[in-house]
């Protein structure tokens, strides 16, 4: 995966944390009121009209609704960023054994806006799997700029397509690529321009450590 890639995933999940932690905010600040219970799909008004709330309270529930309608916006691609990430995004629920009933699979993300699991998933739990993410982005990024400037990928990577040239030109005349390259004497070929660049190597005083790297991946 790609820098500018990863880059953009951090933003949008960096994004999303603070929408979700905005969220909660107004949340609580307007379940202390009294006036509004949370449910599983979130805020009721327990009064009959919404002209008894105070400004302050209409405010901070309009804050909460341009909140949850940005996490409706965004908590899909949040969750295949997750997922591309190899972060668990899934929560699985258990009813009580007293009761019985099936296993429910509540996506974390999308519980923001109807959480209907048997067990209420927490803040925690969400904000866990968010920060998580963002961090395998920050690693996969990390592992992104230390290829960019390490010439050795640059010379593998040259190498390999070096090796990969011809059968890019026949793929590109309407040849099957890959049946070509299942051939047995395609395979010689390709070990025998490997040889030939792993002596080049030799030749130039390339260090036979660097030399056993490259041979390891080149043919492959």
């Amino acid at each position: 995966m790609n820098i500018l890639t990863l880059r953009r995933y951090i933003l949008l999940m960096a994004s999303f944390r603070k929408i979700v932690a905005e969220y909660w905010t107004l949340q609580d600040k307007l379940l202390r009121t009294g006036r509004f219970e949370l449910s599983s799909s979130g805020l009721v008004p327990t009064i009959d009209s919404y002209d008894e709330l105070n400004d302050d309270m209409k405010e901070s529930f309009h804050g909460w609704q341009k909140a949850r309608e940005r996490i409706a916006k965004d908590c899909i691609e949040a969750e295949v960023i997750a997922f591309s990430m190899g972060v668990p995004i899934v929560y699985s629920t258990h009813p009580a054994h007293a009761v019985g009933g099936p296993m429910i699979d509540q996506p974390l993300f999308q519980a923001l806006l109807l959480d209907t699991g048997h067990v209420k998933i927490t803040q925690h739990t969400i904000m866990d799997a968010i920060n998580k993410t963002i961090g395998r982005c920050e690693h996969e990024q990390r592992k992104a700029i230390r290829r960019i400037i390490n010439p050795f990928y640059w010379l593998f990577f040259f190498l390999k397509i070096t090796l990969r040239l011809p059968f890019i030109l026949l793929k590109s005349a309407g040849f099957k690529i890959e049946t070509i390259e299942s051939h047995l004497a395609v395979k010689i070929v390709k070990t025998v321009l490997g040889l030939l660049i792993i002596l080049l190597l030799i030749y130039l005083g390339v260090e036979g450590e660097i030399i056993t790297r490259l041979f390891t991946g080149l043919l492959h």
